[in-house]
């Protein structure tokens, strides 16, 4: 048996062809059970998930407290069997998904977590910037094209499709500190700082290439402004899991340090210039790692003034 659970929050665009997709699946021989945690979602996310209460093995629940980890820790005592996939309200899974995660659970038993490959799914052509990332894992939790199968470190690991053996959440549940809490502007790292604990356990990380599913990109995500603010909440995540750690009479500008402010400024202006000379990718490159780093110093700002 393994258990697949996911939360959803106002997820009625993607709900649907997610789960009509999940009807597709080969099931694991010893079969598998879903679960569906609605998270005080204010669309029609609880309609479209009851649509298929007789069509999938499909246990939904109510969280009523925002937040992706309170609703998958309130998941934790309906997991059957030895393996729990975790995943998104926004995937399409191949048929043969699950089944690949039980060969290699089967095959490497001595491995706590296994991670999937994870492409995408486009709903509107995307930019040619925007592929050439997605090929490198570097949009919207995709996996590089070219990550072999074997060890694979935490921090490489994306949410969307990982599996966890069931008896680790005897000692371990989700921080509700971190991940997506229903605002816009969350800190980003949900799966990330469960795994670092788990790293720090000493738990093993498998990378199971076969293990595959699509990740869901809509049209506005296609956005540049979009790329960055998620790249921004990342950066948020980052600094919060991985401190940076600078002197204590370090000069500084607003509360920022002050060397980062000067590079911003020259790595604006680096961006522009890859922009007009019509290379949209080192351009964007740029932008992303300015989005990122402005997420990283926010939150060190943050919390630094509540020392």
């Amino acid at each position: 048996m393994i258990s697949v659970v996911f939360t959803s929050f106002n997820g009625a665009k993607t709900l649907p062809l997610m789960l009509n997709s999940l009807t597709t699946l080969t099931p694991p021989k010893n079969g598998w059970k879903l679960i569906a945690v609605d998270n005080s979602s204010t669309d029609e996310t609880n309609d479209i998930l009851n649509q298929f209460i007789d069509i999938l093995p499909l246990t939904i629940l109510f969280e009523k407290k925002p937040g992706k980890n309170n609703a998958l820790n309130s998941a934790i005592p309906y997991f059957e069997g030895e393996h729990v996939v975790f995943t998104d309200d926004d995937i399409i899974p191949a048929p043969d998904w699950l089944i690949n995660y039980e060969i290699a659970a089967k095959n490497n038993d001595q491995h706590s977590v296994f991670a999937g490959q994870v492409r995408h799914h486009w709903l509107s052509p995307p930019p040619k910037w925007l592929i050439q990332m997605a090929a490198e894992g570097r949009a919207y939790a995709g996996t590089p094209l070219d990550l072999p199968g074997g060890i694979i470190d935490w921090k490489k690991i994306k949410g969307p499709n990982l599996m966890v053996k069931s008896d680790i959440f005897e000692h371990v549940m989700f921080s509700p500190d971190i991940g997506p809490d229903g605002t816009t502007n969350y800190v980003a790292g949900s799966e990330t700082e469960f795994l670092k604990r788990l790293h720090n356990k000493g738990h093993s990380m498998l990378f199971v290439p076969e293990a595959s599913v699509q990740h869901i990109v809509r049209k506005k995500q296609n956005q540049l402004s979009t790329v960055l603010k998620r790249y921004f909440r990342i950066g948020k995540g980052a600094e919060r899991l991985m401190p940076t750690q600078y002197e204590q009479d370090l000069p500084t500008i607003l509360g920022f340090p002050r060397y980062w402010v000067k590079q911003l400024l020259t790595d604006i202006f680096q961006s522009a210039r890859y922009l007009v000379a019509g290379n949209s990718y080192q351009a964007v490159s740029i932008l992303i790692s300015i989005a990122t780093e402005s997420g990283r110093k926010v939150e060190w700002r943050s919390i630094n003034r509540k020392r």
